[in-house]
């Protein structure tokens, strides 16, 4: 289905539905246009029941930008999907509040592009359920926000923004390029469930941001990871639950891992970059463990790095910096306070919360 408008003088609008699902599941929508004042137009969608549902909207403006929902479940017992947007020719807002329950796999994904620049939040877990709250906002930049509580199979959610390459398979993420990334993901090798709470935003305008509030990512048995990284970046994830990140030229990274058995961490990311520098900055950070490893950890390299010890948080200072915490046995636990690497200009409150 395709609905569009335009208003005379060159500026349009348009929304464009895909629907692929099974024919329990059912699915309404309602949009509509306004041409006094400025053109506009508004959506309205459900989508309820048991099944197959891949879902596909996606929107544009005659002012450049692109933006796009997905949901994708697979042999869910129940899903729930509300969602809300509105264009302009120069700017998109959306919502999408979406509970998959019972789904072999399940996935929500919200994308913005303008320019040549985007920015992404992604959701995803197999064998369980999914609740995840999504938006868009495009004007002058993009940003895009997810709040998602997962449990099951290798639940991971992450956050791009910026000039970003996003390659997902069935057993790992890989997200590379110039700008900022957020991820978290979980990995239970005991009976394969495992859980991830958290809260993720991405911005690009000026400059590529991302950060991300991990309320919890626990596992029985297993690995749980979470970091966030900024400047020429390259995050990687694995279904064993292996969490990589690296940065090359001017790059900040920060990460927190788990790795054994009764797995918890928690705590805040952030990473940006920009006209004002990169930077990477971690608070709040505990990780927790009965049995094997625990790590915190903040990197920075470039010219003009500028990091110091100051106002609770930890750092190092050079034209490469890193630091970190790490413990090995039993009953281990970790509470760094805050971890934090940026570049002398770098603002890190600037950041939206």
């Amino acid at each position: 289905m395709h609905f569009s408008a335009s208003d005379g003088d060159g500026g349009s609008v348009s929304i464009g539905d895909y629907y692929d699902v099974d024919d329990s599941v059912g699915v309404s929508g309602k949009s509509s246009a306004g041409f006094s004042g400025d053109l506009s137009m508004d959506n309205s969608r459900s989508i309820v029941g048991p099944g197959e549902v891949y879902v596909v909207q996606g929107y544009s403006g005659s002012g450049g930008y692109a933006g796009a929902s997905y949901i994708y479940a697979r042999d869910a017992t129940h899903t729930l999907a509300l969602g809300s947007s509105h264009l302009t020719p120069g700017a998109l807002g959306v919502v999408q509040d979406v509970s998959i329950d019972g789904a072999a796999e399940s996935a929500v994904v919200s994308t913005g592009n303008l320019e040549g620049r985007s920015a992404m939040q992604h959701a995803f877990v197999g064998e369980g359920s999914l609740d995840s709250l999504q938006t868009i906002d495009i004007d002058d930049g993009i940003t895009t926000s997810q709040d998602t509580q997962m449990v099951g199979f290798l639940p991971t959610a992450f956050g791009t923004a910026g000039y970003m390459n996003v390659n997902r398979g069935p057993t790992n993420l890989n997200i590379e390029g110039e700008g900022a990334a957020v991820a978290v993901s979980s990995y239970d090798s005991r009976d394969g469930v495992s859980e991830v709470d958290c809260s993720l935003a991405t911005g690009t305008g000026n400059s590529a941001w991302a950060i991300g509030d991990i309320r919890s990512a626990t596992s029985d048995l297993g690995t749980v990871g979470a970091g966030a990284g900024a400047g020429n970046v390259v995050l990687e994830a694995d279904m064993n639950g292996n969490l990589y990140i690296d940065g090359e030229a001017e790059a900040a990274v920060v990460g927190v891992q788990a790795d054994g058995r009764n797995n918890e961490i928690c705590g805040t990311l952030a990473a940006g970059t920009g006209a004002r520098g990169t930077g990477a900055y971690g608070e709040n950070i505990e990780a927790s463990n009965r049995r094997g490893t625990v790590g915190a950890a903040a990197v920075s390299g470039g010219v003009g790095v500028d990091v110091e010890l100051e106002n609770g948080w930890i750092a190092g200072g050079a034209e490469a910096a890193g630091i970190g915490v790490f413990a090995d046995g039993r009953d281990n636990e970790i509470s760094a306070g805050n971890l934090g690497c940026r570049s002398s200009r770098w603002p890190w409150r600037s950041l939206p919360r």
